[in-house]
């Protein structure tokens, strides 16, 4: 079953930048776990999950949130499994708008 977001229809238009936007920032990321950069896994987690969060994506919030809150530990094999369930997850969900 695929996940469901709500979104407010006033940004039908910004979701597929959002999308892109958020796919390129989980491949910067990646860089910054190869690097074993805490600064730049902390800072490019805080940065997906708070864009996550204003657009609705709850789950992909949560995730970065996760990723944050681990990025001191550095444990690549994990933090590379979190960043590629956000991106299956922002590659495979369905969008529904609605007015809010």
């Amino acid at each position: 079953m695929r996940e469901v977001v709500y979104v407010d229809e006033d940004f039908e238009s910004l979701i597929p930048l959002f999308i892109k936007n958020q796919l390129s920032a989980l491949e910067e990321l990646k860089a910054y776990v190869a690097m074993k950069d805490r600064d730049g896994v902390k800072f490019m987690a805080h940065k997906i999950k708070g864009s996550a969060r204003n657009f609705g994506f709850k789950e992909v919030g949560n995730l970065g949130e996760i990723i944050e809150a681990k990025s001191q530990d550095m444990m690549v094999d994990e933090l590379t499994k979190l960043i590629n369930q956000i991106k299956d997850y922002l590659e495979h969900v369905e969008i529904k708008y609605i007015e809010m």
